[in-house]
């Protein structure tokens, strides 16, 4: 018997083929999609800012510089837009009593700088090998006067 020619042999090998099964491909597409949903939608909450439109017109507004906390060594230094504030002669607005930090005394100067300066901004100057603990305490004493705080360097 003559062997079959090219042509049929390829026939036959396409019949045995069968169809392709695109299942398991569109399962690992519905799952890709699904994640990559879930990952934009945490990203966006991630991601959210706030934003205030500014009214209709008001001509814009001049930014009030904030006030500057240092935390230093020595103690606390408070500073306004041009010069520090309510320092003694030769320290820091806010001395440390004992070694330690004076968050009732920082709070009370904070108060008398608020009355001072119409901002709600504080901006927080750590100096060098200053304490995490000590940042954190800092933080909470200045979040009961100003409730803006954000962090600088020297």
């Amino acid at each position: 018997m003559p062997s079959p020619s090219p042509r049929r042999r390829w026939r036959r090998d396409d019949e045995n083929l069968g169809e392709l099964n695109v299942v398991p491909y569109l399962d690992i597409v519905t799952n890709l999609v699904m994640f990559m949903l879930q990952v934009v939608t945490v990203a966006m909450t991630l991601g959210e800012v706030r934003v205030e439109a500014p009214t209709v017109g008001t001509g814009p507004t001049p930014e009030i510089p904030p006030i500057t906390v240092v935390v230093g060594h020595g103690g606390y230094t408070v500073a306004g837009e041009h010069a520090v504030l309510l320092q003694p002669p030769g320290g820091s607005t806010v001395p440390r009593v004992e070694g330690a930090l004076d968050g009732a005394a920082l709070r009370a100067t904070l108060q008398k700088a608020r009355a001072l300066t119409p901002t709600s901004r504080v901006v927080l100057v750590p100096e060098d090998n200053i304490p995490v603990s000590e940042l954190v305490t800092t933080m909470d004493d200045v979040r009961g006067v100003f409730p803006d705080i954000a962090f600088g360097g020297i």
